[in-house]
């Protein structure tokens, strides 16, 4: 008599169950860190472009106050909306948008021996960039103008 028993085969089958479920347990963790990697990149691309905008005078905040912007994951170049309140109430009911906070903490002018290093002060922006992924995760940086 030639073939397999039924232990057998009830014995490979539990090795193929088992081995498929660490595959797609694998799989869907690859998703899942792939889907904050692209959240996470286009957060820093919006962090790119507001201070960019800041350095060519199309975004002025005035001295020591913030400015809320909030944008869709599909344009990051036209904000959808100036929002009046902070980054975290606004995601947590849009939470497929992210927000760019912009701050202008006044002027900068470094000065060595009393002698200032630059011609002209410099304003310094703190900004910002929020969204939703596990709660709110964000990305700062400072810019000169």
């Amino acid at each position: 008599m030639q073939g397999l028993t039924l232990l057998e085969v009830l014995a490979a089958l539990g090795i193929l169950v088992i081995v498929s479920a660490v595959i797609a347990t694998v799989f869907l963790s690859s998703l899942s860190g792939n889907s904050g990697a692209r959240k996470r990149t286009y957060a820093s691309q919006l962090l790119n472009g507001t201070a960019a905008r800041v350095t060519q005078h199309v975004l002025t905040v005035p001295t020591e106050t913030t400015t809320y912007l909030a944008f869709n994951a599909s344009s990051s170049s036209t904000p959808v909306s100036e929002i009046p309140t902070d980054c975290a109430t606004y995601l947590s009911s849009n939470p497929s948008h992210y927000c760019v906070s912009a701050s202008n903490d006044g002027t900068f002018n470094p000065s060595v021996g009393g002698t200032a290093l630059l011609t002209s002060a410099q304003e310094v922006y703190s900004l910002q960039v929020c969204w939703q992924e596990s709660g709110v995760k964000c990305v700062a940086t400072k810019a000169l103008y």
